[in-house]
């Protein structure tokens, strides 16, 4: 049976549906969460940056900036563990193409992360924020919005 992946995520959390040429409903697939990405930097570095002194007597002393953002690589992390999701559904043919909802920042983390096979199957994109919507609202809104898109990609 023919399904599209339709994949809803921000660099918090992501909820994958299915949907199948005979259902047009979304069937839930999986839900993934990264509570790292919601911490601040100072949360997740567990020192301070370290300090120095130039010499005792002109009194020069400060401390070193950090060259790395923290929180970027947690949300690239997570970016990287729904691409692993995604893979792992490719390779047991568990779709035949994607629909990423996410806004354009998240969305380029994903392809960043992602290989040729799963940029190939990528068959639409929705650059909205949609994580925060009950599943109810989310039903609504998607399958009103995406039935003809998802018709397109179940026939073809």
């Amino acid at each position: 049976m023919n399904k599209v992946w339709i994949v809803i995520a921000n660099a918090e959390n992501a909820t994958i549906y299915s949907a199948s040429e005979r259902n047009l409903k979304f069937n839930l697939i999986k839900k993934l969460f990264h509570s790292e990405s919601k911490l601040k930097n100072k949360d997740l570095v567990s020192d301070r940056p370290g300090h120095y002194s130039k010499g005792y007597s002109n009194g020069m002393r400060g401390s070193y900036a950090e060259k790395t953002d923290h929180k970027l690589l947690e949300i690239e992390h997570f970016a990287k563990e729904i691409c692993q999701t995604l893979e792992s559904g490719r390779v047991v043919n568990g779709y035949i193409g994607l629909i990423i909802i996410a806004e354009p920042h998240f969305y380029g983390l994903l392809n960043k992360f992602s290989n040729q096979h799963i940029k190939n199957k990528i068959k639409h994109h929705v650059p909205k924020d949609y994580t925060h919507y009950s599943e109810k609202k989310l039903k609504t809104e998607l399958e009103a919005d995406l039935a003809h898109e998802l018709r397109l990609m179940l026939i073809s």
